[in-house]
């Protein structure tokens, strides 16, 4: 899913990966004008809302799968990723365990 796909004004969380930060993607960044980005501290899983959607989705829909290889793990990550997306109530609740105040 890219930002074509979503409406409106668009916040980037961001964790300060080194990964994140390579050039590519820095030039990606400056040309989004719907995009605004807030920084987490460099390393704080706690505060990172994605980590709370990962571990809802390891101990529920992906729970006790065991992949023949990577292939079948990727596929079914990102079915998990997918259904979980259409379930308002369940991302606002993990959000709600996040230290930050997201306007919810």
């Amino acid at each position: 899913m890219g930002l074509n796909n979503l409406r409106g004004k668009v916040i980037l969380i961001w964790d300060r990966l080194l990964a994140h930060r390579a050039v590519i993607i820095t030039r990606f960044l400056k040309k989004q004008r719907r995009l605004t980005i807030e920084l987490l501290p460099p390393y704080a899983p706690d505060l990172n809302p994605v980590e709370s959607v990962w571990s809802h989705l390891k101990m529920n829909k992906m729970a006790n799968f065991c992949p023949k290889d990577q292939g079948e793990l990727k596929i079914k990550a990102k079915a998990s990723v997918c259904s979980i997306r259409n379930e308002k109530d369940i991302l606002k609740n993990l959000l709600k365990h996040v230290p930050l105040n997201f306007g919810l």
